[in-house]
């Protein structure tokens, strides 16, 4: 449906017209500000998207505005992440954070009451209010520009001439300041003028022009910081699923911290059920597409650990299977399955499979599945060398060599049959490190040269949608604290040169490629903890770095 079609609605029919899939901003000004300057102006910025908001309601006489998703606690690398206004994504540690969106919500919501109308015939990018009565008047303007804008107001018709209007910004930061300083704060006050007000809405801004109380105005301050700091979840970590029935019934039977890319992973009694049959499935849909069951859980701080899990399969058909998967980081590199990291399936007919980022790497013969019990599946993930056991029993291993998964949570696997799961338990590996943290690529801890290109607004599968482009001779430098590190990005093909610590660590030059989102291209692992510092320069080739990964046990946010 046009915009057009949606005011003739409005106007002809009287039908009030909603925007259901309102889009929180997707980038992250803490690192988009290293890519523009400003942090909050460009596509997909919260300028952009109260321009969207201004325009719904002014040319596409809509009457609400809603955000999907509002609060979420999505997983780094799904669709929506980080399209939110508050982020919780961390349970574990209570901690939530309260994304620019909401500041930008705050221009619109907190200067308007309930009852307040709308004002017609003023510019596009912005919307007047009122109440019936003519009392008090907000007005929100948006400038996702590279130059200012002025207006002059005219109230002549409201009896306004000696009443305050009081202006909020929302800026970008000036003389190096921190990204959020000119968020939501009160600049100045004006008086009218022979009943006119003059404004000037500077560029990649948003501001509100009010009568209303600003007392409460005071920057990002004006909301209620958290409590808790955000924190990985620590190792050992594990759940039994064995929930009390009022606990499950609250969640809807979810069980905890688990997201389902395929299928449905239920609390069913005592037990983890997948519910969904392949008779379930839609005929003729796009959904008959979707991937199988697979749910994944943890942190994807996890490094080098061991995972085991029970399962007890309903059904001995051939295709059944249960299973499970570490280093999962995301779904979005084997998007038709969802199974990134190393897999392990285990098939009723007695045969098992291991799998890496979707593709089969070795499938054989067990002898020792009991099909009328529980068995038990172990992985042992260290570094790139997967160990498998079944009921104690080791059955099989593999050393990935190529694409690189350093890192990741867990995820339970399971055919298109009610297989049932229970007893999760995740042990870090001990004297090995246990963590892992991400550098962004858009870090402001990362230096390039002038050649490399940032994007602030790239794909949800790169992660926080940012990354880095790098050319013949562009180059970037590093300094951290910890062992080793890994370069994560996309790269079909390219000639590296890498130091450590003003040392190469190759007499030649390092050949890199064939990696997909959220992979590493080249990992270093034996250095000892200490301060270091790395320099990245492409020789040939291009790269695309999303993000580094530091080994240690130090608390870097991922």
């Amino acid at each position: 449906v046009s915009f057009r079609n949606n005011a003739h609605a409005f106007e002809n029919n009287s039908k009030e017209i909603w925007y259901c899939d309102g889009r929180p901003s997707g980038n992250v000004p803490k690192f988009a500000i290293n890519s523009n300057a400003s942090g909050i102006s460009g596509k997909d910025s919260i300028t952009d998207v109260a321009s969207e908001i201004i325009k719904a309601f002014s040319v596409k006489k809509m009457t609400m505005y809603q955000f999907f998703p509002a609060v979420s606690g999505f997983y780094n690398g799904t669709s929506h992440f980080p399209s939110q206004l508050i982020t919780a994504n961390s349970p574990w540690s209570a901690y939530y954070s309260i994304n620019s969106s909401f500041f930008m919500t705050m221009h619109f919501t907190r200067f308007a009451e309930k009852g307040w109308r709308f004002i017609e015939n003023v510019p596009e990018e912005c919307i007047v209010l009122m109440p019936e009565n003519k009392s008090e008047i907000t007005a929100v303007f948006c400038n996702n520009t590279s130059k200012s804008k002025g207006y002059s107001i005219d109230i002549s018709a409201l009896n306004m001439d000696e009443r305050i209007f009081n202006i909020i910004e929302t800026k970008s930061p000036q003389f190096e300041r921190h990204y959020a300083s000119n968020w939501f704060r009160k600049t100045s006050a004006k008086k009218p003028f022979k009943s006119r007000l003059y404004i000037e809405v500077k560029a990649g801004s948003i501001l509100t022009l009010t009568t209303l109380d600003t007392l409460f105005v005071k920057g990002t301050d004006t909301v209620k910081r958290p409590l808790f700091k955000k924190k990985r979840l620590e190792l050992p970590y594990k759940d039994s699923f064995l929930y009390p029935e009022f606990f499950a019934e609250t969640r809807g039977k979810a069980p905890l911290l688990t997201t389902d890319s395929g299928g449905c992973f239920e609390i069913s009694g005592s037990v983890l059920q997948q519910k969904v049959r392949k008779d379930m499935l839609p005929e003729n849909s796009v959904f008959r597409d979707t991937p199988n069951p697979i749910t994944s859980l943890g942190d994807d701080s996890w490094v080098n650990y061991s995972a085991e899990l029970e399962f007890f399969l309903v059904n001995t058909s051939r295709d059944n299977y249960a299973g499970m998967s570490v280093h999962y980081d995301s779904s979005c590199a084997c998007e038709d399955t969802a199974e990134c990291g190393c897999s392990v399936k285990i098939y009723a007919d007695s045969h098992a499979e291991i799998c890496f980022m979707d593709k089969i790497v070795s499938s054989f013969s067990i002898d020792n599945l009991n099909k009328k019990r529980w068995n038990k599946i172990k992985i042992l993930a260290l570094a790139n060398i997967y160990m498998i056991y079944l009921n104690d029993k080791f059955i099989g291993d593999f050393e990935e060599k190529n694409v690189l998964c350093p890192c990741g949570r867990v995820a339970i696997l399971s055919g298109f049959y009610e297989n049932k799961f229970r007893s999760l338990k995740v042990n870090a590996v001990s004297g090995t490190v246990e963590y892992a943290g991400r550098i962004d690529a858009l870090s402001s801890d990362i230096s390039y040269t002038r050649d490399a290109h940032a994007d602030a607004d790239a794909s949800y599968k790169y992660s926080n949608r940012t990354n880095v482009k790098l050319g013949e001779y562009t180059s970037f430098e590093l300094e951290y604290t910890g062992y080793g590190f890994a370069l994560c990005g996309t790269v079909e093909f390219a000639k590296l040169d890498i130091e450590v610590d003003g040392r190469k660590v190759s007499v030649s030059n390092i050949e890199v490629g064939g990696t997909l989102y959220r992979q590493a291209f080249y990992r270093m692992k034996n250095i000892s903890y200490h301060k270091h510092k790395i320099r990245v320069t492409v020789i040939s080739g291009e790269i695309t770095l999303d993000s580094v990964l530091i080994f240690g046990n130090s608390d870097i946010s991922l």
